[in-house]
């Protein structure tokens, strides 16, 4: 029950603004959760995507954090 509250999947549906999901490519086990649920959003008529950035847990972070706040700015405009 707990895995199943913080699963984002289970809310794939519900996401009330554009949504990017950014994983580190070297952790394939973030890509598990991530993937399927930017794949199920559009059916809902959403923005989501799952984003693999190049790197591990902490080589990837400082582009994840790069590209998130272009995101913001590219939304918010």
């Amino acid at each position: 029950m707990e895995l199943q509250l913080r699963s984002a999947r289970v809310y794939a549906a519900s996401f009330k603004c554009p949504v990017r999901i950014y994983y580190a490519a070297d952790e394939t086990h973030f890509a598990l959760p991530s993937k399927p649920t930017a794949e199920l959003a559009p059916a809902h008529h959403l923005d989501v995507q799952a984003v693999a950035v190049d790197g591990g847990h902490n080589s990837a972070l400082a582009s994840e954090i790069e590209q998130a706040i272009e995101f913001f700015r590219q939304t918010s405009n």
